[in-house]
């Protein structure tokens, strides 16, 4: 079980490819830190947690950042490419002493639990069109 001391951490911090975007996105959501180098976000001491929420193909990249910088790891669904990529993020993580964690953000989606509702109820559900 990890615990973390919030007492001393960025309640809130982002990084984006852009400064202008990061700045944006600080002001709407009302995050106090904002970075356009992922690198800069993970390096800080008061980051405990990096959720990395972008397109896939930057997944592998940026969790093996912040894993380097030992922070825990919070990444959507699929981590890298293949078992490879998941086998060595989870080793780093294993070797920093930090928790990684992967999620399948659709889980939670209103659409998944409308067809797990209908599922339940007997109703057939065709997932994919016919070709």
């Amino acid at each position: 079980m990890a615990t973390f001391n919030l007492s001393s951490s960025v309640q809130g911090a982002l990084a984006t490819s852009r400064r202008e975007s990061a700045e944006a996105a600080s002001t709407r959501f009302g995050v106090p830190l904002a970075f356009d180098n992922p690198q800069d976000l993970v390096n800080r001491a008061d980051v405990d947690v990096v959720a990395i929420t972008v397109k896939v193909p930057h997944h592998f990249e940026l969790a093996t950042a912040a894993l380097r910088a030992g922070k825990a790891v919070y990444c959507e669904w699929p981590l890298g490419n293949g078992l490879q990529d998941g086998e060595t993020l989870a080793a780093l993580a294993k070797q920093q002493g930090v928790l990684a964690v992967a999620r399948l953000q659709a889980r939670a989606a209103p659409a998944v639990f409308y067809v797990r509702d209908l599922v339940r109820q007997g109703t057939s559900v065709r997932c994919c069109p016919r070709r």
